[in-house]
């Protein structure tokens, strides 16, 4: 199997924004006890094998916002992970989310992120009467993402407005199996039941989010699928197509000095145009 983006997050596409938020300890500030730490360190490394830096229980690696509860072996991890608003319609999975807990006491659903949505989503939680099972993690340092992708079994996502899906596409990376809402633009990367499942009901995640989890054979199929699509978006494909993009505009380029008329000029010129149209299409 091919590495997980924990272990490399070169995988990734995404890059540090220019402000990192730095938390203290949740454990310094008293919001979760050493036990709950500790216990939330030994399923971390028991899952993904990944040592996380510094002693285990020190209470200084700011990898800690993942549980307010105890963690338990057994725990099947439903990701999502973004920007907490309403586009995202996280709304829409936290109203699956009852029937699946009581199909399946031993799921969670972990939230990353954060956003104007926030409160009303936790609100939600509580009238839904899931609060137990639904944890928040607010902000997260970039430097945590990959851990967090680590530690779900499912990635799930009901946005249909989605412009770029580079959530999907570092979930694919990190071989976390991806469940969403069918839309146009989407389809253009995840094919269903390839690398991904589309759903076309709300009422549909349920049941979606169930098979992938317990069905290992269609799980696995899911990763295989996603991790062939991730690294057609990795830096260096990405680099390969804009150089090819570049060679080329230099070559045609040349041709419009080597032009006797102002037509041939314009002509090739439109030429360029379409050419890196076309090119920066292949390229996002």
């Amino acid at each position: 199997m091919p590495p997980r983006a924990s272990e490399n997050p070169m995988l990734f596409i995404r890059r540090p924004p220019s402000q990192i938020f730095s938390m203290e300890s949740y454990v310094e500030q008293g919001r979760m006890t050493q036990e709950q730490y500790e216990l939330l360190i030994k399923h971390i490394q028991m899952r993904s094998n990944i040592i996380l830096g510094g002693e285990t229980g020190s209470g200084k690696t700011e990898f800690v916002k993942y549980l307010a509860s105890h963690t338990k072996e057994n725990e099947k991890v439903i990701l999502f992970l973004g920007r907490i608003a309403a586009e995202k319609s996280i709304d829409v999975i936290l109203d699956q989310m009852p029937e699946i807990f009581k199909a399946h006491p031993n799921y969670r659903f972990l939230i990353v992120g954060t956003g104007p949505s926030e409160d009303d989503l936790k609100k939600q939680a509580k009238k839904l009467n899931i609060e137990d099972k639904v944890i928040f993690t607010g902000k997260v340092q970039w430097s945590d993402v990959p851990k967090y992708y680590t530690l779900a079994d499912v990635f799930v996502n009901a946005s249909v407005t989605e412009t770029q899906g580079l959530t999907f596409i570092e979930a694919m990376a990190a071989q976390i199996p991806v469940v969403c809402k069918y839309a146009n633009n989407l389809s253009e990367f995840i094919h269903n039941g390839q690398n991904g499942l589309f759903v076309h009901k709300n009422s549909e995640f349920k049941d979606a989010i169930a098979n992938v989890i317990e069905n290992k054979e269609l799980s696995n199929t899911l990763i295989e699928g996603g991790n062939i699509t991730a690294k057609e978006y990795s830096i260096e494909v990405f680099g390969d197509r804009l150089e090819t993009l570049y060679s080329e505009v230099i070559k045609l380029h040349k041709n419009v000095k080597d032009a006797q008329t102002k037509e041939e000029r314009n002509e090739i010129k439109e030429k360029i145009y379409n050419e890196i149209d076309k090119k920066l299409k292949d390229i996002r």
